[in-house]
């Protein structure tokens, strides 16, 4: 999925990024456990990537050129109620509430 979004190897993605966070909230909200802490784990990765060279704008959803890596963020940002639910419903010592906490932490250092 991130050589798919960008270079997973440089740590970078492209644009395509932003509309590809809703469907990766869908796979944590709908998926089983596998596939919630697969895209769980994509979303940790992106935060702490940055944007290919040469592609650090893009078009936010109301059409305004936006900073690349708070687009990313904010869309993370967006999927809060899903995550929580993660939380709310996981065993504590599970994978996947361990990379929600992840998750928050870095939406919350990057702001």
């Amino acid at each position: 999925m991130l050589y798919a979004l960008g270079n997973n190897h440089a740590g970078t993605y492209y644009p395509i990024v932003v509309p590809t966070l809703a469907f990766l909230a869908q796979i944590v909200a709908q998926c089983g456990p596998f596939a919630r802490e697969a895209a769980l784990e994509v979303l940790v990765d992106l935060l702490a990537f940055q944007p290919e060279p040469g592609h650090e704008l893009s078009n936010g959803a109301d059409g305004v050129v936006k900073d690349l890596r708070e687009l990313v963020r904010e869309g993370v940002s967006q999927m809060s109620s899903t995550l929580r639910a993660v939380t709310d419903s996981e065993p504590s010592e599970s994978r996947a509430k361990a990379l929600v906490v992840e998750l928050t932490g870095l939406v919350s250092q990057s702001r």
